[in-house]
């Protein structure tokens, strides 16, 4: 329970008639201050002037003074007044090095916070520090340290200023509009001190420069006559009520009182004859505030504050589950019957972290959740609701469990070689994942090998073996499915690619790919002018090429064969295409960048084209001509986000040779290879242009092996790399400034985007 400041109800100002002062710091009368003063109020050379006082009898009257009456009307605190001692005797306490003084209160019987008048000379910026104690007569002490008294020039809190002064030596007036200044110095009594009554103060000053001098000038109390309802305590505090009692004054008529959420007093409350009441009707939880003050008929006191939290929200208790089966549970909790209990708060969630949203609403104490995942453990959280607030959250975990788990099926095994084949399969009802084995017994393994994936690729086997494909479906921790099998025997000797894909021809270039095996060293290949097959090729360890700088109209023939271990090669496989003769149409362009609002897209030179025409717009037709393009490049910065455009390019070899328009549909999205959007596989490529890393984001499945090369233009591969997550790097840094082809391959999605490095 806090205790707070009392704040009155009535400011009963009332200046005090105080003996103590040891000095007069203020000159008057006619003459040299030395004739009307006993010191300086500074140091040395300074003293406050009265409003009668001249040099001579035919000096002009002084400008800046402190009033005849010696009354000073605080500017600091409306309604506060100031009665200095006399100008023709002591006026100031002045307290020079360490010294100390006292100032008996000749008004007797005041009660109330003390208002003390005064200022420091020479001090600097820092000003004086005094300790003052007020003496109760009681016997009683108060003790104020650290009081921060100005110099009399430009500090505050002002209680007035302009006042004027005088060289005490030669009597010249000084001062202006706003200084000297003296200031004014509250000093709060505690609420025990308040019903008692002032007999004096004792001032020390504790810290100033050396000849720093602090004068004490008059001091004013704030008085009160009708005493605050004192020893406030709270008790038999629940979650929505509370009592609250008090030590009933000596003299009383009644009390108000508050109860607010803040710690500032009201400006009026509730009446009541007795010293305690009974509050109710409060929220959970909750800090509150219980403002007493006593009516004294004529009055009311200040008021007396303390405050209280009621209790908080009670715990919903530990939750339990049954009926737990797959996709759904039923979930209890003890609840409680504390008072302030609106209701309950839960949530059946993956995390074990308490829920930040998403929560259901409910004054049961039990709920049936379904939509659940078999196999997954979730985390049942349970919290008391109490209107304006809640309780912590308290949770139990359960994995819901898996339905009949089914074998795979339909396994296919393909790409057999000497050392590998690859092994698909479709998955059976209610998987998480799979077990398999590839192995010359028939004999089930005990366990496996762990896998998501839907397709294997079977390496580092013997040639001319028989192996047996072992495979199970995981439905989640310990719930298999029987094992399935299968068969294959690999090859006895190398087998040589089948019938290559060529694509993409163009007068100077053309893509050749051909299938995967799995487990092999690689591919050699080699594309010539005539059907003899060569001695050696390319090594590779991609199924495909791109070769580039082909004449135009030309045949080539292309020779692949399979390298399947040391020295150890299949025939070679044949086939032949012919590049577009000029004026050929140019290849499909490439988008090498794209954004919200901009697409540029680069394509291959065809030989003999003088320039290019392109155009973008909205529609799948071409247009009767475009804008005239002298380079292989083509930028375009004002498009509109998420649209689907269409560019539209064609070769200009002579004014009456001119190719068949090439048409690329793409929406303002970034780069990518596969089907973007719409659940479909994709992988997408940024930045393009591209300076240290090329960053390529997966967006589906990757099925079997997934790999990217990187080829130059003269079909050279100059960077691989395989990707086992779903994002991966290619570091591009040590590359050549130039055009580069991008291909990613795995066992489904075959894709090839050109790559501008800067």
């Amino acid at each position: 329970m806090l205790m707070f400041p009392m704040t009155r109800a009535a400011a009963v100002y009332t200046p005090v008639t105080l003996t103590g002062f040891t000095q007069d710091v203020v000159a008057n009368g006619t003459g040299t201050p030395t004739t009307s003063t006993t010191t300086a109020f500074d140091n040395t050379a300074y003293v406050l002037v009265a409003q009668d006082y001249l040099l001579t009898a035919s000096s002009p009257a002084a400008v800046y003074y402190l009033p005849s009456s010696g009354t000073i009307s605080s500017a600091n605190t409306p309604g506060l007044n100031y009665q200095l001692a006399s100008y023709t005797g002591s006026n100031s306490l002045r307290l020079t090095g360490s010294g100390s003084g006292v100032l008996t209160f000749g008004t007797t019987g005041l009660v109330g916070d003390v208002y003390v008048l005064g200022s420091s000379g020479d001090a600097g910026t820092n000003g004086v520090n005094a300790t003052i104690t007020v003496h109760f007569t009681d016997n009683t002490t108060q003790v104020f340290t650290g009081v921060n008294f100005p110099d009399w020039y430009n500090g505050s809190p002002v209680a007035a200023q302009g006042i004027g002064r005088a060289n005490r030596t030669s009597g010249v007036q000084d001062g202006t509009a706003t200084n000297p200044r003296l200031y004014e110095k509250k000093l709060t009594l505690n609420l025990a001190n308040y019903t008692k009554t002032i007999s004096h103060i004792t001032v020390t000053k504790t810290s100033g420069l050396t000849n720093s001098k602090l004068n004490i000038m008059a001091v004013t109390v704030d008085d009160q006559d009708c005493v605050p309802a004192l020893n406030i305590t709270t008790n038999t505090v629940t979650t929505t009520s509370a009592n609250g009692t008090w030590t009933a004054p000596a003299s009383t008529t009644g009390y108000q009182y508050a109860v607010t959420t803040t710690s500032t007093p009201p400006a009026t409350g509730t009446a009541i004859t007795t010293n305690s009441v009974s509050l109710s009707n409060l929220n959970v939880g909750t800090t509150y505030y219980l403002h007493v003050r006593n009516n004294c008929g004529s009055g009311y006191s200040v008021w007396n504050t303390v405050s209280f939290t009621t209790l908080p929200c009670p715990s919903a208790g530990t939750p339990t589950f049954s009926n737990n089966v797959p996709g759904s549970v039923t979930i209890s909790w003890p609840g409680s019957t504390t008072s302030g209990v609106a209701g309950y708060q839960y949530a059946v969630t993956t995390n074990a972290a308490p829920p930040s949203s998403g929560w259901t609403n409910t004054t049961l104490t039990t709920a049936n959740v379904t939509g659940l995942t078999p196999g997954v453990t979730y985390y049942a959280h349970v919290r008391t609701n109490c209107t304006n607030t809640t309780a912590g959250w308290a949770n139990v975990s359960f994995v819901n469990p898996f339905p009949p788990c089914y074998e795979p099926s339909n396994i296919t095994i393909s790409n057999i070689n000497t050392q590998g084949a690859l092994i698909r399969w479709n998955t059976g009802l209610n998987w998480i994942g799979f077990r398999y084995a590839v192995n010359t017994s028939p004999t089930p393994p005990a366990s496996g090998t762990t896998t998501t994936d839907t397709t294997l690729e079977a390496v580092n086997l013997t040639p001319n073996t028989k192996y047996y494909v072992h495979l199970r479906t995981h439905c989640g921790t310990t719930n298999f499915s029987s094992w399935k099998l299968d068969s294959f025997m690999t090859t006895a000797t190398c087998q040589g690619p089948l019938t290559p894909v060529i694509s993409n021809i163009t007068a100077s270039s053309a893509y050749i790919e051909w299938n995967y095996y799995p487990g092999i060293l690689g591919y050699e290949y080699f594309i010539g002018l005539n059907n003899t097959p060569p001695t050696s090729g390319y090594p590779t360890n991609y199924h495909a090429a791109a070769p580039i700088n082909l004449l135009s109209g030309t045949k080539y023939y292309v020779f692949i064969r399979t390298n399947c271990d040391t020295n150890e090669y299949s025939p070679w496989v044949v086939d032949s295409f012919t590049t577009v003769t000029v004026c050929a149409q140019p290849n499909m362009p490439v988008i090498s960048a794209i954004g919200p609002n901009m697409v540029t897209l680069d394509w291959a030179a065809v030989p003999g084209a003088m320039h290019y025409e392109a155009a973008i717009d909205n529609s799948p037709v071409p247009p009767l001509a475009g804008t005239t393009v002298n380079a292989t490049t083509y930028t375009n910065n004002s498009l509109t986000p998420n649209s689907v455009y269409y560019f539209h390019l064609r070769a200009v070899c002579s004014g009456t040779d001119i190719s068949a328009w090439q048409t690329l549909q793409f929406t303002t999205n970034p780069l990518s290879i596969g089907e973007p959007g719409n659940g479909g596989f994709s992988v997408a490529v940024y930045p393009n242009p591209v300076r240290d890393m090329l960053n390529m984001e997966i967006h589906g499945q990757i099925r079997g092996e997934a790999k990217v090369m990187l080829y130059d233009m003269s079909g050279k591969l100059v960077a691989e790399r395989t990707i086992t997550a779903d994002n991966s790097r290619l570091e591009t840094a040590n590359l050549a400034p130039g055009m580069y082809i991008l291909k990613y391959v795995d066992s489904e999605t075959t894709g090839t985007v050109r790559i501008q490095k800067q």
